[in-house]
């Protein structure tokens, strides 16, 4: 093997080794710690262990979450996935955070996110998709080309599917229940700030899978 040849492997070997090191540092620096300084809404109202009883008392499933005390879920009403109705709620404490819920097979459209496939108890397809002839939100935050991602996300995973300027929504996957009548993936969520002026997508949604955000 002559030097020439010797010289231009350990160059393409450099390069492959270093790029993704410069891509990851790029991604960290523009994304992903302003994602790990998000601040979300300040809570007013404090949930402390009587407070978890009596909740859970009435089907509310309640979690620690150090000082605020317990952030709780409330129970589904049978009576509203029946009819299938559009499905949103408040958690408690009222400013800690809200709750979606969405059907298989029903159409909806939450930011990027625009189609879920139940695949069992713990698992979900979802695909986040923007079409450049869409004519919904913010130009300036959207994609300016055609956008499809398909990922497998599991209970309790958490990403940002959708914001409003220095507004993320952080949502996290709390629950899929399937039945022969109606399935159904419940969301909770939280809406925080960080150091930006301007959210931007893909890049906030892509990213935000590489942070664990606790809510």
């Amino acid at each position: 093997m002559n030097e020439n040849y010797k010289n231009l492997i350990f160059a393409v070997a450099a390069i492959a080794i270093i790029l993704p090191s410069i891509f990851i540092t790029h991604n960290y620096v523009y994304y992903v710690s302003h994602l790990e300084k998000i601040e979300f809404e300040q809570i007013d109202e404090k949930c402390n262990s009587d407070c978890k009883v009596e909740l859970e008392n009435k089907g509310f499933t309640c979690e620690a979450k150090g000082r605020i005390g317990y952030a709780c879920v409330p129970p589904i009403d049978p009576q509203r996935i029946e009819q299938r109705k559009d499905y949103w709620d408040q958690l408690y404490p009222v400013s800690y955070g809200y709750l979606d819920l969405f059907y298989d097979d029903k159409d909806f459209a939450l930011g990027l996110l625009r189609n879920i496939e139940i695949i069992n108890e713990n698992q979900i397809k979802v695909t986040f998709k923007h079409d450049i002839n869409d004519q919904y939100g913010d130009l300036y935050i959207l994609p300016n080309h055609n956008y499809e991602d398909i990922r497998i996300i599991n209970v309790g995973d958490t990403f940002i599917p959708r914001c409003h300027n220095q507004y993320l929504f952080v949502y996290k996957l709390h629950d899929i229940v399937i039945s022969q009548d109606v399935s159904y993936v419940v969301f909770v969520y939280r809406i925080g700030t960080s150091d930006i002026d301007r959210c931007v997508f893909p890049e906030f949604l892509e990213n935000s899978f590489n942070v664990k955000f606790d809510i």
